[in-house]
Order: C-alpha cells, then sequence, then structure tokens
C-alpha cells in the first residue's frame, strides 16, 4: 500500500481532530506504517478500518507501541471487534511447558486483549459496565490459566498437596479491590489473598513437603509470572498487602488460620476491603466456605454503626496521604473523588449488610441501586452518585489508556489533557473541567454529610458548664463533690441520681468492659446526663435508660448509634420513659433499635399493601431453606410494626387508632407464614405438583376469632384460630416421598404453621396460638372439612361458640372456601333463638369465666364487671337475638361498629349505643396503656364511673340475676 492512497483520507481524517492532536496521530501513524514496511505486512486498504485504527493512534501512545511490535494485531483485532468475546487462550499458548514460555504468552495474551478492550472503548461500542466487566475477565483468565499450570508443575515435582483424609487441596485466589468488584481498572495493579482450605502434606513423590511450603511456592511463581517486567512488559502489577498481617504475614494461610486471625486481629479497615472479596479459582464449595467464614467479620448480625468510626479514621488516612503526595486533584484519592463514593457505600454495607443480606455485594454499582431501593439515600442522590462515578472512572481509565499507567491524576501534558478532553466528549478542556467539578462537589456534599463528625456535645455546649458533665461521670468517688454539682445542674433528687450512677459503673458488666466500649460509654454518659437534668422524673429516667445501656453496652456498636446520632439518645429516653413496655422489649432484643428509629410513616404502616410489600421484600433477601433466618426476620418485623405503631400511638397529640394497624399488620404475616409453611411441605414431602395445583385442589383456610376477626387487636393479643380445609376428592391423593390425603397434608401444614408462630428464637415467640375454638375444643380434630365444621355447628355447638362465630373471619384461603365460611357463619348465626334460653346461656358463661378468673388471680378491665367482655357479651347476644330479622348485622364483627348499627336498627337505644362505643373505646385505650406500661400521673385510673354505666345496662337487658 502507497503513502499517496491514504494520505488525503488521512488528512480529511485529521480535520476532524482538534489542531492539538494532529501530530501526535501523525507521529503514531507513521512509526506504525514504517513498522509494516519493515515487516512486509501489507495493511488493509478498507477505510472504516484506517480511520478506526488512526482514531485510536490518535489518543493511546500504548497501543501504538503495541502496534509497531505487533503489526498484524490492528487487522486481527478489527475483525472481531464487534464481538464482545475474548480470543481462545490457546491460540497464544503454543509449546508452553515451563514458566518462561508461559510468561511470555500471558504477556502476549494480556496486550493483545488490553488493547482490543481499549479500542472498542474509544470506539463507544462497549458501556462502562461492560468495558470494566472485559478488563475483570481478562485479569481472572489469566490467573485462572497461570494457576492451572504452576499447579500442574509443582505438582509434578512436589506432589499433590492433601489433607489428613486424603482430599486434595486446591489453591484459593481471593481477589479484593476493584478485580473483586468486577470493575477493574484499565492499568491497575490488582489486589490478591491466597489461601488453601487444609493443613497436611504432598503425596507422590519421595520428597513431601507441608501444604504451607507447596501453596507459598505456588504464589511466589503465580506473583512471578503476573509482575515481573520482561522485554514484553507485565501482565498486572500485584499487591499482596491486604493478606493477613500484611507485608509482615505470611503470603499464603489455610481457612482455619485466615478465620482465627480475623476473628481476634481483624481492624476495620480490613473489613472495607473484605467487602469487595471475590473467590476467582477452585470450586464453588471453596468460594462458599470461603465467604461463610468471612462473613461474621465483615457483616456483623447487628446493626453496625461502628462503621462510620471507621470510615472516619480512614478519611483522615486518605486526607494525610493526599496532602503527603500532593493528590488533591486526583481522581480518585482527591475530594470528591472514586474513593469517597466507595467509602460512602461501603459504610452503608458495614452498617446494613448483616441485618439485609442483599448489600453483600462487590461491585460498586449494584450496591448504590439496592441502596437506593431501600431509600437510604434519595433517588436524586443515588443518580448524582452513580452520573458522578462513571464519569470518574471513564476519565481515569482514558487517562491510563494513553500510556498504560498507573495513575489517577489529570494529566500535566497539554497534548494530554486535550486527548482527555476530547475523549471524555467535549470539545475543549475547560467544559471538561466544569463538568468534572459539578460531580466532585456533589460526591463531596454527600461524602461529608455522611462521614462528618458527630456532635456529642451538642447538649452539653449549650449549657454553661459544659466540664460538670464529663466530672460526673469520670469523678464519681467523689459522692459529696458530685451530688452538689447534680443540685446545681438541675437534679433534685441528685443522692439517688448518684446511687444510681455510682452502682452502674462500679458494676462487673462496666468494669469488664473492653476499651473501645468504655470509650464509646464515656461519651455516651456525659450526653445522657445533659438531657436528663432538666426532666421532672429523672430518677426514673436515669433508672430506665441505664436498663437499656446494660443490655446493649457489650454489643458496643450500639453506642455507636447513640454517638452517630445523639438526637437518638433524646428520643429513646423520651419514649421508654413513655412505656415501659417498650423498654423491655428493646432490652431484650436491641436489634429492634433501628425498627423503632426508622419505622414507617403512619400512611405507610395504615397501608396494608405497603407493609406487604415490604415484608416480601424482606423475605426475598433470604434463601428459601433459610427458616432459622425467615423466622427471625418475621419475629423482628412484627415486632419492628408493634413498637413503631406504640411510639406513634404514645407520641400522637391526639388519640388515633391502632387495633386496626395492628390486625392487618398480622394479617400480613399470617399470610407469609402460610406461604412459607405450604413451601416448606412441598419440599419436605417431595411433592412433583406446583404450589397452585395444590391449593386448587386442596383449598386451606385460617379463620380468625377473637380480637384478630373482629380487627380489634392490642399489643399483647393471642390469636384464637381455627384451621379449615374443602375438597370432593375423597380419592385424592399427593404423591411424594410419603403419600397424603387432602386431611393428612392440611393437619400437617397446620402444624407447620402453629410451628413457625409458636416457636420460640432468639427474638422470642411470633404469637402465642389458641386453638380450642375448633370444633370439639381441645378434644377435636386440629384441621376439619369445612362441611364438618358446618354440621358441628348447627348440631353440637354451644351458645358460646355461636358467641365467638360472631367475630369469627376467614383471613386465609382461596375464594370458594372463604365463601363457603361465610355462608355458613350467616346460616348459622341467622338461625332465630329463643331469647331466655340465649340471655340463660349468656349469662351463665359470664359467671363461669368470673369464677375461672378469680380462681387463676386474673382480674383485669377485660374480664372484670363492667369491663370490655361485658360489652362484648351484650353486643353479641344482641346480634344473635336479632340476627334472624336483621341479617345487615352480620356484615360486620367489630364490636363499636356492631353498635353503631343496634343503635341505628334501634334494637339498643341510640344514646347507649354511643355510650358504650365510647366507653369501650375508653377502655381499649387503658388496657393499650397497661399493656405498654405507660405512666399515669403517678395513679392507675380505675374507670369506676364508666364500669358502673356498663353494669347497668347489663342489668337492664339480663335482668335474671347472676
Amino acid at each position: 500500500m502507497q503513502a499517496n492512497d491514504w494520505q488525503t483520507s488521512f488528512s480529511a481524517f485529521l480535520h476532524e481532530l482538534p489542531s492539538e492532536l494532529h501530530e501526535v496521530c501523525q507521529q503514531n501513524w507513521q512509526r506504525y506504517y514504517r513498522a509494516t514496511l519493515e515487516q512486509h505486512y501489507i495493511l488493509p486498504k478498507e477505510i472504516k478500518f484506517l480511520q478506526a485504527l488512526w482514531r485510536l493512534l490518535a489518543f493511546s501512545d500504548y497501543a501504538a507501541s503495541i502496534f509497531i511490535k505487533f503489526v498484524d494485531y490492528p487487522e486481527r483485532i478489527y475483525q472481531t471487534l464487534l464481538y464482545p468475546t475474548m480470543d481462545n487462550w490457546q491460540d497464544f499458548a503454543n509449546d508452553i511447558n515451563d514458566i518462561n514460555t508461559l510468561m511470555d504468552a500471558l504477556r502476549y495474551y494480556r496486550q493483545y486483549h488490553m488493547v482490543r478492550i481499549l479500542w472498542r472503548d474509544l470506539l463507544q461500542l462497549d458501556s462502562f459496565i461492560q468495558h470494566v466487566q472485559a478488563l475483570t475477565a481478562l485479569a481472572d483468565s489469566v490467573i485462572q490459566i497461570a494457576v492451572i499450570k504452576l499447579y500442574q508443575w509443582l505438582s509434578e515435582e512436589w506432589g499433590r498437596p492433601q489433607n489428613e483424609k486424603g482430599q486434595e487441596q486446591p489453591f484459593i485466589v481471593i481477589a479484593l479491590g476493584k478485580l473483586g468488584g468486577k470493575e477493574l481498572n484499565f492499568s491497575s495493579d490488582i489486589d490478591l489473598i491466597f489461601t488453601y482450605p487444609h493443613s497436611g502434606a504432598t503425596v507422590g513423590k519421595e520428597r513431601a513437603i507441608t501444604n504451607e511450603q507447596f501453596f507459598t511456592k505456588l504464589g511466589q511463581q503465580l506473583i512471578k509470572v503476573l509482575s515481573e517486567v520482561t522485554k514484553d512488559g507485565f501482565v498486572f502489577r500485584v499487591d499482596m498487602r491486604l493478606r493477613p498481617h500484611g507485608q509482615s504475614g505470611s503470603l499464603v494461610m489455610n481457612y482455619s488460620a485466615l478465620e482465627s486471625y480475623y476473628q481476634y486481629q481483624g481492624r476495620d479497615w480490613e473489613r472495607y476491603a473484605l467487602i469487595k472479596s471475590r473467590v476467582i479459582t477452585g470450586q464453588k464449595a471453596d468460594a462458599e466456605r470461603f465467604v461463610a467464614l468471612l462473613q461474621p467479620f465483615v457483616y456483623r448480625r447487628y446493626l453496625d454503626y461502628s462503621a462510620f468510626a471507621a470510615l472516619r479514621e480512614m478519611k483522615e488516612l486518605v486526607n494525610s496521604e493526599i496532602k503527603r503526595r500532593n493528590k488533591e486533584k486526583d481522581l480518585k484519592l482527591g475530594n470528591g473523588g472514586i474513593r469517597q463514593i466507595e467509602f460512602l457505600a461501603q459504610a452503608i454495607q458495614l452498617l446494613r449488610g448483616g441485618q439485609e443480606p442483599q448489600f453483600r455485594e462487590q461491585n460498586l454499582l449494584t450496591v448504590l441501586s439496592l441502596i437506593a431501593k431501600a431509600k437510604y439515600i434519595s433517588q436524586e442522590e443515588y443518580l448524582q452518585l452513580h452520573d458522578a462515578y462513571i464519569f470518574l472512572r471513564q476519565a481515569e481509565h482514558r487517562i491510563q489508556m494513553m500510556h498504560d499507567t498507573q495513575t489517577h491524576a489529570l494529566p500535566k501534558e497539554k497534548i494530554d489533557r486535550m486527548r482527555l478532553a476530547y475523549m471524555m466528549g467535549f470539545s475543549d478542556e475547560k467544559s471538561f473541567k466544569k463538568t468534572l467539578k459539578h460531580h466532585t462537589s456533589n460526591v463531596a456534599r454527600q461524602f461529608n454529610r455522611i462521614s462528618a463528625t458527630p456532635n456529642t456535645e451538642i447538649y452539653i455546649a449549650a449549657l454553661s458548664s459544659p466540664a460538670h458533665y464529663k466530672l460526673l461521670w469520670t469523678e464519681l468517688h467523689d459522692k459529696e463533690s458530685s451530688i452538689e454539682i447534680l443540685q446545681k445542674i438541675g437534679y433534685v433528687d441528685a443522692q439517688s441520681i448518684w446511687d444510681q450512677l455510682r452502682l452502674f459503673k462500679d458494676s462487673h458488666l462496666i468494669q469488664s468492659l473492653k476499651n473501645q466500649a468504655a470509650l464509646r460509654l464515656d461519651s455516651v454518659m456525659p450526653a445522657l446526663l445533659v438531657l436528663l437534668s432538666k426532666e421532672k422524673n429523672a430518677s426514673l429516667l436515669l433508672n430506665r435508660m441505664l436498663q437499656l445501656l446494660r443490655s446493649i453496652v457489650r454489643r458496643s456498636a450500639y453506642l455507636a448509634l447513640l454517638i452517630e446520632k445523639p438526637q437518638v439518645l433524646k428520643y429513646l429516653i423520651n419514649i421508654c420513659g413513655k412505656s415501659e413496655w417498650i423498654l423491655t422489649q428493646i432490652c431484650l432484643y436491641p436489634v429492634l433499635l433501628d425498627e423503632l428509629l426508622n419505622p414507617p410513616s403512619w400512611k405507610e404502616m395504615t397501608s396494608k399493601s405497603h407493609m406487604t410489600q415490604i415484608l416480601n421484600e424482606r423475605l426475598q433477601r433470604i434463601a428459601a431453606n433459610d427458616l432459622e433466618a425467615q423466622m427471625e426476620h418475621l419475629r423482628q418485623f412484627k415486632l419492628g410494626c408493634f413498637l413503631s405503631l406504640a411510639a406513634h400511638e404514645l407520641l400522637a397529640k391526639e388519640s388515633i387508632e391502632v387495633a386496626k394497624p395492628l390486625s392487618d399488620i398480622t394479617e400480613v404475616i399470617l399470610e407469609q407464614v402460610y406461604h412459607l409453611s405450604l413451601a416448606f411441605m412441598i419440599e419436605h414431602y417431595q411433592i412433583q405438583e406446583p404450589v397452585e395445583s395444590i391449593m386448587e385442589q386442596i383449598p386451606f383456610g385460617i379463620v380468625a376469632y377473637g380480637n384478630l376477626g373482629a380487627q380489634e387487636l392490642n399489643y399483647a393479643s393471642d390469636l384464637d384460630l381455627v384451621f379449615l380445609f374443602d375438597t370432593d376428592d375423597k380419592n385424592k391423593v399427593l404423591q411424594g416421598k410419603v403419600v397424603l390425603t387432602p386431611a393428612e397434608f392440611s393437619l400437617r401444614l397446620a402444624q407447620r404453621i402453629i410451628h413457625m408462630l409458636n416457636v420460640p428464637t432468639a427474638t422470642g415467640v411470633l404469637y402465642d396460638v389458641d386453638v380450642r375454638l375448633r370444633p370439639g375444643g381441645s378434644a377435636g380434630l386440629l384441621v376439619s372439612h369445612v362441611q364438618a365444621y358446618q354440621n358441628y355447628l348447627y348440631q353440637h355447638a354451644w351458645t358460646w361458640e355461636y358467641q365467638a362465630l360472631v367475630k369469627a373471619r376467614c383471613i386465609i384461603g382461596p375464594e370458594s372456601l372463604q365463601e363457603k365460611f361465610s355462608t355458613c357463619r350467616i346460616n348459622v348465626l341467622s338461625v332465630e333463638r329463643l331469647n331466655v334460653t340465649l340471655a340463660r346461656d349468656i349469662q351463665q358463661m359470664r359467671d363461669k369465666m368470673y369464677e375461672h378468673r378469680n380462681h387463676l388471680k386474673q382480674i383485669d378491665l377485660k374480664s372484670m364487671p363492667g369491663g370490655i367482655a361485658d360489652i362484648e357479651f351484650i353486643v353479641q347476644y344482641l346480634v344473635l337475638r336479632y340476627a334472624h330479622d336483621y341479617p345487615a348485622l352480620l356484615n360486620t364483627r367489630s364490636t363499636t361498629h356492631l353498635l353503631q348499627q343496634l343503635g341505628k336498627m334501634n334494637l339498643l337505644a341510640s344514646n347507649k349505643a354511643h355510650q358504650l362505643i365510647i366507653i369501650y373505646n375508653q377502655f381499649q385505650i387503658h388496657l393499650r396503656r397497661q399493656i405498654l406500661k405507660v405512666e399515669m400521673n403517678g395513679h392507675t385510673p380505675t374507670l369506676n364511673v364508666e364500669r358502673a354505666i356498663v353494669e347497668k345496662m347489663w342489668q337492664e337487658i339480663f335482668p335474671v340475676a347472676r
């Protein structure tokens, strides 16, 4: 090909480039063209090929140097450029028989594919994600190839490494950093850790060495193969400093040694580093075992607010390094740079990952999207971080593409600055820098917000003597001086306060705290004393807050929460001061702190569909066969919701209705328990039929009686449940591990549901379940066929069972079964009844209940004369008496709604119905406050007036003496 054949096209191409790039493009082209002539290589004449080649030569001196050496590469690469796949390794692997030929082959392979990846990026054939994935795949492949070869050669020399059981041991390479996250830089170190499962020795040769010696040799050779600079350069620079003990540590450790190190010596920065750990050699089982080994160290089971303290320490280290090395304008380390985006995301991962497994993800862009989806950052913040990360990483890569240098700094040479601006899509350097500043400003603002040092002096600084509060905690041994200070700063009962503080501080629990926990407690206590100093009931509040501290102090990450969010301390004092029940729940299950501090809004909590969605999302993050995690999440969800509703109720300025939301949340949970139990049955019994088919052929339902049926649940209600099934096919069976009839399947399904509700876990019992309202009571079948259930109600039921049926509601089951139950209930309750007999039966039932409660010494607002049960019995009596003539009464189950209906129909005087509604609501509020153990201004209201009104109405409606 003659020069004049391409000269015209080349001149036209140059006019498309900025004038600053003309000279470098010409120089690189001339150097390459001379090389083709010297090597007698004939270039293709296709103009599109040449234009693509010229574009590459204009921007990358590195690519030019590779093409000058291998003049056929441009044509070879261009022929496959449109396909985002790597060439077969075997094309580069001919005659590999020792470490030197392996090194040569890997370098050829790497150079070829690096230029190919570079070229695809400059021609905009790859998205950024595809681009870094290609770089990652290249690194993974060369490591895997090298390990296979080196393992083979070492085994031929020393034998194969085995454990004590004779099982061959693999060499496990762990990728961290960008390689671990599948987001590798163009010119980057690769951060690696080497490990192997078990200790042992090699077998098969006369001379045996230990597994540690074998894998140390392999690791040393792998580093040499990848990073040693030869006439053809290197493959990847290998950084092993992230291994245990850093440069002074063993090159290779087995799983047991790694686990021991991270358990006893692991540091916070290592947790950040290990977030991105990814196994790239060995079998799937080896990778799974390594992940399980690391998980307790990286992701704590609780919400780990200590991650932010570690973030600030790392921030200071990075800032010091930036100043020392003059890196203020570095795209990676500078203010608003790549590292700040990474730290921000990783801090949230460490905080949440123990509780929310979806955050255990290596790739940063994936993590950012998950954080936004979970609403820990806003959509606007997510888009800012996402766009900034893409922009910064693309700029970083294109700087590195110019010369294949490991740099993150903006170029100093004018020609390279122009290259960068043009590659990034800008016509001049000024426009590029303006956009760069926009992105870094967004990142810096968000990073500074999340990494800001918490103002634990926020309350102290507002007072006249801030030093007093610190001295109170640190100098408690000086009783007289401490009590004097306590009095001066506002404590009325200073002696009691001092006594409590001294007892708490001198306790074995506090004296035995590890240093980090003790330091965090020293930060919390002064703020606590500030907040309590102006409270009227300071002694009681301090007692409760010390109870809370006792329950969380050994898990100092919870103390870190109080330090990170000083306003939380004030909120806890407020809510625990209002309810001892809330305090008790938090002390028993500190994991609920986050639920309480980040509750759904009232609007969200009162939306059944929204709460269903939240619970679905939580359970989808858990493995389908992880029953323990499922039950824990269900319990945490329930307790968190109940605590949040209690907080809403106690802090609301006006009375709010919580019985319906409590009932809705319970139904949401029961729906999940049903589906989880059904899935368990299918898997456990190896039933081949799909879920939908089983649900259709064997309709199964749960009927809620009592408070849940009437949607009148309180915080301590148990669940009165009855289980039904319905099938007309007497020959129907389910084939699996065993053959199950519909009745057997339904029975075992019901037992499974009860087990999931009743079994105690680390977070307690989900619900106490009472199934004695089923036909035949405790002696009856746990699950009834719907027809047998109906027959029982018609032929054998007692009046009290009809009373219970007034509140009954089928809450789970196919529409056909729900309709059958509803029809059965209406028909049974609509039967005309003899009034005298009905009244006598209800009075006798009430008397028996009194006697039973008296015997158990359980006289409470529900069961005492004139209490809640009296109102409910009155309503149930009137419904049973009049339902035959007024079927509309059976359309509702709520006591207050039935009272409204009875008043409207003049079946009860409207003024009396209204009065009972008010009293019933008062009783329910009072009962909930009793459950929550709310302080009621130093005394417990007797509600004697209200009870007397109910008693009087009872006597009017039931004139027969009790």
